[in-house]
């Protein structure tokens, strides 16, 4: 949800800050305007199962109006990444394409980092390579604060080590750091198939909100899940788009559900 649109309707690419930059800027959504020339920030606030976001000053601001950035990502280094298609001309219709002002041959690359006060710095990012890394090294890696750092250790884990890596993703699973490697060792199960309906159990009755949410997603993924487990997603569909989905993909599962989620998902 969100009252504004940034001045424009050309909103691009979008990347979510998780840890790689300080901790004032997490939950925030940086999105790119090839029209105003900028990189804008949002901050997320959950209310229930909806997201607000609210409009803060701007990340990036330039007075070339060549500057156009068409997609944003932060890389496994923290920083932050933007394409620029630097062109004068960004419209497919109002201006001829064989236009001579078109530019075909210029494009920029932008890195972003942060350069604060050492006491807002960022977590630690993992130093290892990936690709070589051990199944105990990719492990770790799942704490890291940066996504997309956990993303690709998950893939490594799932793509390269293979089913050797289960008992120590289902320990990780059990003794996690923090709530995103129990996030991340949850999914590899999955994608191994070998989440068990008993870790979702305990993952669902998890403290942290984030944790909570997964599970039901977990929950909702588990087609062969039984009438007792789908019940852990009643009590959190006021709360959670996740448990409700879970609910909804019940086939023949007789669970009454409250009337403000059965407004969003029954159709």
């Amino acid at each position: 949800m969100t009252a504004h649109s940034h001045g424009s309707t050309a909103i691009s690419g979008a990347a979510y800050c998780d840890g790689a930059f300080p901790l004032a800027w997490r939950d925030s959504l940086l999105v790119a305007n090839v029209m105003t020339c900028r990189v804008h920030r949002d901050t997320l606030v959950h209310h229930g199962s909806s997201v607000e976001a609210n409009e803060q000053p701007d990340l990036l601001v330039c007075d070339d109006p060549w500057f156009r950035p068409v997609d944003l990502r932060f890389g496994p280094d923290g920083a932050l990444y933007v394409a620029d298609f630097y062109n004068r001309i960004i419209g497919h219709y109002e201006v001829p394409l064989d236009h001579p002002q078109r530019d075909h041959t210029r494009g920029r690359i932008w890195r972003v980092v942060y350069r604060g006060v050492d006491q807002d710095r960022p977590r630690q990012l993992a130093n290892v390579d990936l690709t070589t890394a051990s199944t105990d090294e990719l492990i770790a890696v799942l704490a890291s604060p940066s996504l997309d750092q956990r993303m690709l250790a998950t893939d490594q884990l799932t793509d390269r080590i293979g089913p050797s890596a289960i008992d120590p993703l289902r320990q990780m699973l059990q003794d996690a750091p923090n709530e995103e490697a129990c996030v991340h060792a949850m999914w590899a199960l999955y994608r191994f198939s070998a989440l068990k309906l008993a870790e979702i159990d305990r993952l669902a009755h998890a403290p942290e909100a984030t944790v909570r949410r997964h599970a039901m997603r977990g929950l909702a993924e588990t087609a062969a899940a039984p009438a007792p487990f789908r019940e852990l997603a009643l009590p959190r569909c006021e709360m959670s788009i996740q448990a409700c989905d879970a609910l909804r993909r019940t086939p023949s599962v007789n669970i009454p559900i409250p009337s403000r989620s059965a407004r969003c998902w029954r159709r």
